[in-house]
Formats: C-alpha cells, structure tokens, sequence
C-alpha cells in the first residue's frame, strides 16, 4: 500500500534453529506509484528507394500525455544508450536531435529522416510527460 509503514525482520539460523546473528529490523515507507503518461504503439513507414523513415507516435490520451521529447539519431547509438537519468537530462538540451512537441488532443505525432541509405538505422530515445512532470521513457530502433 502506498505510505504505509513496514517492518522487516531479518535474521540468521542454522537448520537446527539456533541463531547466527542478530535481528535486523529496517523500517521502510512504501511510496505512491505513479505510473505516468503512456505511448498505445509505436509504428514506422520506411521508404528504401526514397530514403525515409517516419516513426509514427501513437498516445494514450487516458493517461494524460502532455509533452513528447524525442531524440532520432542516425547511426549513432550514443544518446540511445544513455541511462535513463542521462538521457532525461539530454533530452532537456537544446539540441538538434531532439523532436518536442506539446500534445493537446492529438492521438499520434510523426517523426520524419529523409537522405537516408539502405542499411541506416535511427536510433529513437526519449520520454513523455503528464502535466506534473510524471515521465516515462521510450527507446526503438528502425533500419532502412
């Protein structure tokens, strides 16, 4: 249950019973769970011979999605492989890479590379967010 006060009792015995250490009892309180804002699916359309990519972004709008931040890079792992705590902060950079967008009741949104060669792949990084600042982080790859 969120908030609540537990009690842990952990202690050493032997198959006889007897104790091999004293009793520890750390005391902990669960938090709340925040599941934050949801992605439904995530589709792409590829063009090999007109050298396009579209990652389609499709939301589930129950969860109150409100921002995206999306990182598509080609060729390049980098910023994909970033931990989660590194890459939400690159993702609040200003950079190139990185698609922003506000949702408002939209159901999807769609990131398009262009100029691409077959055997490139786009490495998609990023996050939605709820209005509270909730988040919740989304990693694919596609390869023309």
């Amino acid at each position: 249950e969120p908030n609540t006060k537990y009690v842990v009792y952990v202690i050493g015995m032997v198959p006889d019973g007897t104790y091999t250490t004293e009793a520890f009892t750390p005391e902990f309180t669960t938090q709340e769970i925040k599941e934050g804002p949801h992605v439904k699916e995530i589709l792409f359309n590829a063009n090999r011979s007109e050298g396009y990519i579209s990652c389609w972004i499709y939301f589930d709008l129950d969860t109150e999605v409100k921002h995206l931040r999306m990182s598509h890079i080609v060729n390049d792992d980098t910023v994909y492989n970033l931990s989660d705590e590194e890459l939400l902060d690159y993702l609040m950079e200003d950079n190139d890479s990185t698609f922003v967008q506000e949702i408002t009741n939209q159901t999807y949104i769609s990131i398009y590379d262009q100029h691409l060669t077959a055997g490139d792949t786009v490495y998609y990084a990023g996050a939605v967010y709820d209005e509270a600042g909730n988040w919740r982080i989304y990693r694919e790859t596609y390869t023309l």
